[in-house]
Formats: C-alpha cells, sequence, structure tokens
C-alpha cells in the first residue's frame, strides 16, 4: 500500500469510531429522556386520624339520669260491686297535683340513639273527686323503658324524644288498703300484694351537653296509666257477689334532669 493511502485510512477510522460515539448517544438519550420524565411513585394517601374515624362511628355516650317531674293527673276511678244480678257503680273523677323522682340507666346502641331504663318514685298517690269522699291509694312506684332519640341542633344542643313503655305500681295504703282488709275479712278472695299496671308514655325536650361528661335536660310528657286496684268474688249458698277497682290516668308531665355519661 502506498504511503498517501495510508492519511486516508487513519481519517476514515477516525470518522467510523466519530460515528459510532454519535449513534450511542442518540440511541441513549431517548431512555435517559423517558427515565427523566416518568412521574415519581405515588405517595400514599395522608393517613386519616383514627379519632375522626372513631368519632364518626361512636355511639351516644351511656349516663346515670337523675330527673325530678312536676305532674298533673287526670284520673277515673271506676268502682263496681255485684251482688247477683244487681250492679252499683260508685266511680269517680278527679285531678291531682304531685311530683316524682326517676333514676335510669342509658346506654349507646347507635350514634344518635340510647336505650336503657329505670325506677321511679312518685310519692303519695290518692283520688280526690269534686262531690266525694278521698280515696288514698297509697305509694306510687314506677319501673319502666325507654329510648332517648338524639336529634342534633348545635354542637353542644340536642331535640332529645323519649318514648317509654313500663310497669306502674301501687302499693296499697290508707283507704284502698283498709278496703283490701275488709273485703278480705267479708270472705272475699282478694290478694294484699302491690297492684300492678300499664303504663305508656313519651317525653319531647332539649339536652345541653355542659361538658364532656355531664348534660342537663328538660322535656315535656305524656302517660297513659291503666291499674287494676281489686277484682275480687265471694259465693254463698244464698248469693254470688264481685268488687272491681280500675285507676285509669291520663299523666302530663314537665321534667328538669341531669345526665352523667360515662
Amino acid at each position: 500500500m502506498s504511503r498517501s493511502s495510508a492519511p486516508s485510512l487513519v481519517r476514515i477510522r477516525v470518522a467510523l469510531y466519530a460515528l459510532t460515539l454519535v449513534s450511542g448517544c442518540v440511541l441513549l438519550s431517548p431512555s435517559r429522556a423517558s427515565a427523566e420524565a416518568a412521574p415519581a411513585p405515588d405517595e400514599p394517601p395522608p393517613a386519616r386520624s383514627r379519632r375522626s374515624a372513631a368519632a364518626e362511628d361512636e355511639d351516644a355516650p351511656n349516663a346515670f339520669v337523675l330527673e325530678g317531674a312536676m305532674r298533673v293527673d287526670v284520673q277515673r276511678l271506676d268502682r263496681y260491686t255485684r251482688v247477683n244480678r244487681l250492679e252499683t257503680d260508685d266511680s269517680d273523677s278527679a285531678r291531682a297535683l304531685g311530683g316524682s323522682l326517676y333514676l335510669g340507666l342509658m346506654f349507646g346502641i347507635r350514634d344518635n340513639m340510647r336505650l336503657g331504663g329505670g325506677f321511679g318514685w312518685g310519692g303519695s298517690l290518692a283520688v280526690d273527686p269534686d262531690n266525694g269522699d278521698t280515696v288514698g291509694m297509697g305509694q306510687l312506684l314506677l319501673l319502666d323503658v325507654r329510648l332517648d332519640i338524639l336529634l342534633p341542633v348545635k354542637d353542644d344542643i340536642s331535640i332529645v324524644l323519649t318514648p317509654r313503655l313500663g310497669a306502674s305500681i301501687i302499693a296499697p295504703g290508707d283507704e284502698l288498703r283498709e278496703f283490701i282488709n275488709n273485703s278480705r275479712n267479708s270472705g272475699y278472695n282478694t290478694w294484699r300484694g302491690p297492684r300492678l299496671g300499664l303504663m305508656v308514655g313519651a317525653d319531647a325536650g332539649v339536652r345541653w351537653e355542659a361538658a364532656s361528661w355531664f348534660a342537663l335536660r328538660g322535656t315535656l310528657g305524656y302517660v297513659w296509666s291503666w291499674s287494676p286496684l281489686l277484682r275480687s268474688s265471694a259465693e254463698s249458698n244464698f248469693a254470688s257477689a264481685e268488687r272491681e277497682w280500675t285507676l285509669t290516668t291520663h299523666r302530663l308531665r314537665i321534667a328538669v334532669g341531669a345526665e352523667v355519661t360515662f
């Protein structure tokens, strides 16, 4: 090979080497660009606070309830005496004003509902008609099961609706106990124990949460109560007799109470 051709071969080799470098850069640049353009992996969403999630699923607070009420009773005392086919009706109607105390325990079952019950004392009960003698009944006791429905109005204030179902218990005293004893002494099959009745009603009012553990409430309510007081009979060779007393009451009540929640 001649000396003149040697420089040309060197130039060709240098050109091929440069071309190779350029082509490599061109091939690498798209992958690098794509790597730079690739988005960063998605970051996990911020964790939801346990407190807020729990607050949405949290039941209404459990509570001890202490309540005092003033009541107005519209009463109907039905008294019948039957001897053979002869019936005597000594029924009377009356109104009475009284008070009551109530202690209950409520358990949250949903975020706006509580279910529970309690015990109440209504003091001395009597029927005092306008045109007749007063008939003392004894002590009034109350047992009920109730449902609290809480409807929020503001952060600390709720409307409370409370349907209830329970038993009205009369521990005989005064004229009722005297009449029971006279009936037993006259041969009537009469029981001396407490008189159990039915009670159905509902309250509506406002509840104010004064603190995280304490609340006040005021309600207006209605209760229908029916109590069988006496149902006895006696028989002889010549006659049969029956005595029947029942007390029906329509009760309006205004109550103020306090709750200790837990």
